[in-house]
């Protein structure tokens, strides 16, 4: 059971009640260790070792359910990753003004949709020339969250930058999965 992500190792496996040498052999993993049970007791003396070792003692009677709490457990401990969306890709029509790092611009979005604080890969000549973000997005002179495919927007971008016109600014959003 596992991927390549996070996986189940059995340390140890014996049968009868869930002892305080079990207890004592999951204490001493350096990683998360969870002691499981099928169809037996839990001693006393286990539980109170677990108490104070801070380790978890689990016991089952089903089998289904057991195999369903070890995909939880390999869920809980799976290493979180970025995931990113392109949502929108905008053309440059002009650059207004550059300060600092703040660029004011003006385009017209080709894909998608463009959204406030949403990041934005610059792109000059099919090459990615750097990261920026959208702090202000105005469409029709009123400040809008999103503009969609089909209309033109002014915008105040944060990135060290330089954003020339014809460049293509490709909007994408990153989740944690």
């Amino acid at each position: 059971m596992g991927d390549e992500h996070s996986s189940v190792r059995i340390v140890q496996s014996g049968v009868g009640n869930i002892s305080e040498n079990d207890v004592k052999t999951a204490s001493a993993s350096p990683t998360r260790v969870n002691v499981i049970g099928f169809n037996v007791g839990v001693e006393r003396t286990a539980e109170e070792r677990a108490r104070q070792c801070g380790v978890t003692i689990e016991t089952f009677d089903i089998i289904y359910k057991l195999t369903e709490r070890i995909e939880e457990i390999l869920r809980e401990t799976r290493p979180k990753r970025e995931v990113e969306e392109i949502v929108g890709r905008a053309r440059i029509l002009k650059q207004f003004s550059s300060q600092k790092n703040t660029r004011v611009i003006g385009g017209s979005v080709s894909e998608g949709y463009i959204v406030r604080n949403a990041s934005v890969r610059i792109q000059r000549r099919k090459t990615t020339i750097g990261i920026g973000k959208l702090k202000n997005l105005q469409s029709h002179k009123q400040n809008v969250e999103r503009v969609d495919a089909g209309s033109e927007f002014g915008a105040q971008v944060e990135s060290v930058f330089e954003i020339a016109q014809g460049d293509i600014l490709e909007c994408f959003t990153t989740s944690t999965v």
